[in-house]
């Protein structure tokens, strides 16, 4: 009878583990969902499971790995059981479709009576914006078109959290359009050959020859200022002093 006693012990040993360890990632799931702001974010998000595991270390921390709907990893968290809370997370928090919307038209509102905007000459209510979440930097970017002038400006509510749409906050203003140096200064050069072509004494001093190139070069009173040289090998043919900003070409 003892030995039976003993073999039904040992055989129950496996299902007990499996059920500790199953409690376990039960209570450790149980502290991810209550915690702020990762179970707040899980919580409205569909479709995603988590493997908990004990990697055993001296510390009894746990990880908890996530996945969303297509099975594509999300991030993951490490747990303290002991402690009953998350000590770390790693994961971008995507906005839902209704979120989006409505950060979007918080962001709009906020923008458009930016003083900062007014300031600098823009009238936000005359662009069309178009805004999306950062969830990298956990704030919102919206590109204000203007063209050449387009603006992209980031905005953040409180934390940044993406559903926290109280507390806005100018971020940074920035201009993704605008020239490097170098295609600012290759700009100011074809504008300067530009002008210089387009003098009736140059045009003439060209119409003759077979084949020329234009080199031109800033003078030292700043980038407005520009000498022309239009060349066949060694030989100049024709040269002009440019203004830039006041569009006006000189010959020499």
């Amino acid at each position: 009878m003892r030995r039976m006693w003993i073999i039904m012990l040992l055989l129950a040993l496996p299902f007990a583990a499996a059920a500790a360890q199953e409690d376990a990632e039960s209570a450790v799931l149980a502290i991810v969902l209550r915690s702020e702001p990762l179970g707040q974010y899980l919580q409205g998000l569909e479709g995603w499971t988590a493997e908990a595991y004990d990697p055993h270390t001296r510390y009894g921390v746990w990880r908890v790995e996530f996945r969303d709907s297509g099975g594509e990893s999300i991030g993951y968290a490490e747990v303290s059981p002991k402690l009953e809370r998350v000590l770390y997370y790693d994961m971008l928090f995507q906005v839902t479709d209704a979120q989006r919307q409505m950060g979007a038209d918080a962001v709009r509102e906020f923008l458009r009576g930016l003083p900062d905007l007014q300031a600098l000459g823009m009238n936000a209510r005359e662009h069309e914006m178009w805004i999306d979440y950062d969830p990298w930097n956990a704030q919102w970017g919206a590109w204000i078109e203007d063209g050449y002038d387009t603006v992209y400006a980031a905005v953040r509510f409180g934390s940044g959290l993406p559903w926290e749409l109280n507390d806005p906050q100018l971020v940074s203003i920035s201009f993704p359009n605008v020239l490097s140096y170098d295609d600012w200064l290759g700009d100011l050069r074809n504008r300067a050959i530009a002008l210089a072509f387009a003098d009736p004494a140059i045009a003439a001093a060209l119409r003759d020859a077979p084949a020329w190139e234009a080199v031109a070069w800033q003078e030292e009173d700043g980038a407005a200022g520009w000498v022309v040289e239009f060349r066949a090998g060694e030989a100049v043919l024709a040269s002009a002093r440019v203004d830039v900003s006041a569009g006006t070409a000189v010959p020499g």
